[in-house]
């Protein structure tokens, strides 16, 4: 899709409304890498996407391919008259990107990548997103965690970037830090997700020892 009228905006709204099973919009974004000539259409297709978002009370989840910069205009143009729930979901290596995280309080999804060696400045800007607002994301088929890389990627690996991210945000008890991250991070999908489903928020209680298990 490139273009975006009122009456396609309109057959979309109303479709999210019929079914009452959409619980987000995206992901969606700019792609200056493989379709810069159409930026224009783009920017015109994110805003009514933004738009339709925000008045349904749906996350947005955005992903930029090297068009981070145009993605904070976009924001910074939009956000004032139609704030909206935010969720990154591209890998978080640009100061543009992290500036936009940030000062719109998106969520952020962490991918594979974060586990690359050559990724540091991806992991350092994951560790200025507070953990309440850290995703979990099994990534791209085509992004395996490191030590599958080469391999096609499955859900299952997602344990591996939960793993990784345990160990640099040094979750506690180290025991169990990867249960217990991850049980984070699905907790913060709740409250993104199902904000009104109050038994889904209740937080793990506190362990006695490392002997305690949470999962």
């Amino acid at each position: 899709i490139v273009t975006l009228n009122d009456t396609s905006l309109a057959g979309l709204r109303q479709f999210i409304l019929k079914t009452r099973k959409i619980i987000a919009i995206g992901d969606v974004g700019l792609d200056l890498h493989f379709a810069p000539y159409t930026l224009k259409e783009q920017i015109k297709l994110l805003k009514g996407q933004i738009a339709l978002g925000a008045e349904l009370g749906l996350p947005i989840f955005l992903s930029s391919r090297k068009a981070d910069a145009e993605m904070l205009a976009v924001v910074d143009e939009v956000f004032e008259s139609t704030p909206f729930k935010g969720v990154y979901v591209g890998v978080l290596e640009t100061p543009e990107a992290l500036q936009m995280c940030q000062k719109y309080k998106m969520h952020v999804c962490i991918r594979p990548e974060i586990t690359y060696e050559e990724y540091k400045a991806y992991r350092e800007n994951i560790l200025q997103i507070r953990r309440d607002r850290l995703l979990l994301s099994s990534g791209l088929e085509t992004s395996a965690p490191h030590t599958k890389r080469g391999w096609w990627n499955e859900p299952r690996f997602i344990e591996e970037t939960a793993a990784f991210m345990a160990k640099i945000l040094k979750v506690t008890p180290q025991r169990f830090a990867t249960n217990v991250f991850a049980m984070e991070c699905c907790r913060n999908f709740a409250r993104l997700l199902f904000a009104d489903t109050e038994e889904l928020l209740e937080p793990p209680p506190p362990p006695i020892n490392e002997d305690d298990q949470y999962l």
